[in-house]
């Protein structure tokens, strides 16, 4: 494998993924090139402070869209600044939505985006879609005219691999006719989404990928799937829970294959569920604690309203081998994240004295030393597999 080492996290942007890359270390950012999938922002559920008075839900998702064009492209520019920096960052508007007008709400996003970016020297890279709407992709088109942007970056999906011919012309089409840009400044991204296959079925579609057309042309090759499950409904409170990381094991079983065309940028979706859904950030989270060990993942499953039980696990997780075992992670100097957590665990000793002491943490700051950590493992397994 080549020594230029990058990682692809695909992260929701909210909050826990702001500090997580906010917080990356000067060494590991080197070798991370995020894509950020804009979502629509969330809204009171209710009229009153009471909480009496429910919306509907057209009422809701309405003031979701308004508050997204009144407020959040001013703003997302400049969280980008702050939590990334102007190095190089996809930026995907695949998940936003109106009812009336996506295509309209994706090509103000992306335009606002874009003519920010540039002006604060941002290095932005577009996301669009082989299945996307004439319409979002000739946008696409003009703002490479106009010189705004200089790269974009091709998702494809399992369907679109299905006849590679096919696929083939489509993205011919694509790049030469309507966007006229070449390979050559096209990052190709090949996104699994939820991996629910068989080590077969990856290696089916891995194989397939490497048979695209010019492959080796391509800026940037990316192979990206998640394995992560959409809720922890079937992890118990009282013990530990591993989950198998199908996402990172089977792109390593397939990159080490003989006879691989190009070898892809290693890409998932960390400790989120690649499926997103809106109404999730309506429900209340558990204070669980993920953290990811080589092939696995440990889950530590808390309570709804049970703040404190973060500050349980985290001491519990410290004094465990994998904490500091140097396959999996380094302790509390390993990452941004794994600092945290050990804080969290001193705290506990506290917090168990008086539970009116303040510190227990917010979901997003659980969310954030997970990715944190997260990303630092990953780092480490790619350093290993060249090394």
């Amino acid at each position: 494998m080549t020594k230029n080492i990058k990682y692809v996290p695909i992260l929701k942007w909210k909050a826990g993924e702001m500090a997580a890359l906010s917080n990356i270390s000067s060494i590991d950012k080197k070798h991370v090139v995020p894509l950020i999938e804009l979502v629509l922002p969330s809204v009171n559920t209710h009229k009153d402070k009471e909480r009496t008075i429910k919306k509907t839900d057209d009422e809701i998702h309405a003031e979701m869209v308004e508050k997204m064009l009144s407020s959040r492209l001013g703003e997302i520019p400049e969280e980008i600044k702050e939590f990334w920096g102007v190095d190089k960052i996809y930026v995907d508007v695949t998940l936003l939505h109106d009812r009336h007008k996506t295509s309209e709400l994706k090509i103000e996003t992306l335009n606002k985006l874009v003519e920010e970016g540039r002006i604060k020297g941002i290095e932005i890279v577009p996301v669009f879609n082989v299945a996307d709407e004439h319409s979002i992709v000739n946008n696409i088109g003009q703002l490479i005219s106009k010189k705004l942007i200089n790269e974009v970056c091709l998702r494809v999906t399992p369907s679109n691999l299905r006849d590679i011919d096919i696929l083939d012309k489509k993205i011919s089409d694509l790049l030469v006719n309507v966007l006229k840009v070449s390979k050559e400044d096209t990052h190709l991204l090949i996104d699994l989404k939820y991996l629910d296959h068989s080590p077969e079925t990856y290696g089916l579609l891995f194989d397939k990928a490497q048979k695209i057309t010019g492959l080796k042309q391509f800026k940037e090759f990316i192979f990206a799937s998640g394995a992560f499950p959409v809720d922890m409904s079937e992890c118990p409170i009282d013990e530990s829970t591993y989950l198998p990381r199908t996402d990172w094991t089977s792109w390593e079983s397939n990159v080490l294959k003989n006879g691989v065309n190009r070898i892809p940028t290693y890409s998932d979706y960390s400790i989120r569920h690649p499926m997103y859904n809106d109404s999730l950030q309506f429900i209340e989270s558990t204070s669980t604690l993920k953290y990811t060990l080589g092939p696995q993942w440990m889950i530590m499953k808390g309570k709804k309203r049970a703040l404190h039980l973060y500050l349980t696990n985290a001491s519990l997780l410290v004094l465990q081998p994998e904490f500091k075992s140097a396959t999996y992670g380094m302790g509390e100097k390993f990452s941004w994240g794994d600092k945290k957590i050990c804080e969290k665990a001193e705290h506990f000793k506290v917090y168990a004295k008086d539970n009116s002491v303040k510190g227990t943490g917010r979901t997003w700051d659980w969310i954030a030393y997970g990715i944190s950590h997260h990303t630092a493992v990953v780092i480490h397994q790619l350093s290993n597999l060249v090394g």
